[in-house]
């Protein structure tokens, strides 16, 4: 799937075609799409549509569902689908449906961040009203609850959820925290490079990836310590921004010179 100027595309094998997201009879710009393994979510015309595997066109996911209740506001993302906070509160969609995992805020909920992993489990940071103000989790068909309270002054620069449901945060003073059943501890040792994380990203194995200004640095479960992912010389493209996983184990790192693919067989190719 591709963005590009509200249209969007889709490619296989065989061809790229432009999909269409129409309402009313008309096209409609997309703001923000994601895919999971069964479905694309995308936010256009203020309404959300789903693509599913051989539709030639999105459709308002109200034909699929119901939408939760107070419709949509904004719309956030996970592996899972989508999230979305409304004057009603914040709900998320899975299997069964949406499932509200805050209520309703005077103000409403600001929600800076939305991660989830491919188990349903999920995480937001709330910046207001302060009463909510943190990181809040979930799993299941629950509501959210507080993770923990350390740090909560300073919003992260990212954060990630793990296969296994814990959750990883960067801060701009270069700490990074991870939270397991509501306790959390220092990722050990810091570097200067983690006061400059763009992304978190977990590997299916809990080794976790960080994309920073400095270039991707990786971290081992079983074996603690950080080695760096860098290009033969310094320059855009290890000024790195996003990190994806497909399927297949090729990890997709965006720059700012462009897209790198590191394979599994250790092969990197340059895009």
């Amino acid at each position: 799937l591709a963005l590009e100027g509200g249209v969007l595309y889709v490619a296989d094998r065989d061809e790229i075609r432009r999909i269409a997201v129409r309402h009313g009879g008309e096209d409609v710009s997309v703001r923000t799409l994601s895919a999971t393994v069964r479905a694309a979510w995308i936010q256009a015309g203020g309404r959300l549509f789903e693509l599913r595997p051989g539709w030639r066109e999105a459709r308002p996911a109200g034909e699929e569902i119901e939408l939760p209740p107070g419709g949509i506001g904004g719309v956030s993302w996970t592996r899972r689908g989508p999230v979305v906070r409304n004057d009603d509160g914040l709900w998320s969609h899975g299997p069964r449906g949406w499932t509200r995992r805050l209520p309703a805020a005077e103000p409403r909920l600001g929600v800076t961040r939305v991660r989830g992993n491919a188990s349903g489990q999920g995480a937001v940071f709330v910046s207001e009203p302060d009463a909510y103000r943190g990181f809040w989790a979930w799993s299941g068909e629950g509501e959210a609850r507080r993770l923990f309270t350390r740090l909560e002054s300073s919003s992260p620069s990212a954060f990630s959820v793990a296969p296994g449901g814990e959750l990883c945060a960067s801060f701009q003073t270069g700490a990074l925290i991870v939270a397991t059943d509501g306790v959390a501890r220092t990722v050990q040792p810091p570097i200067p490079a983690l006061r400059e994380v763009h992304d978190l990203f977990f590997r299916a194995n809990g080794d976790l990836l960080a994309a920073t200004s400095r270039g991707v640095f990786l971290w081992r479960r079983e074996r603690p310590g950080w080695t760096r992912w860098r290009e033969p010389e310094d320059g855009p493209r290890n000024q790195t921004n996003e990190i994806h996983r497909a399927r297949n184990g090729t990890v997709w790192i965006g720059s700012s010179d462009g897209v790198i693919e590191r394979r599994p067989d250790g092969t990197v190719v340059l895009h």
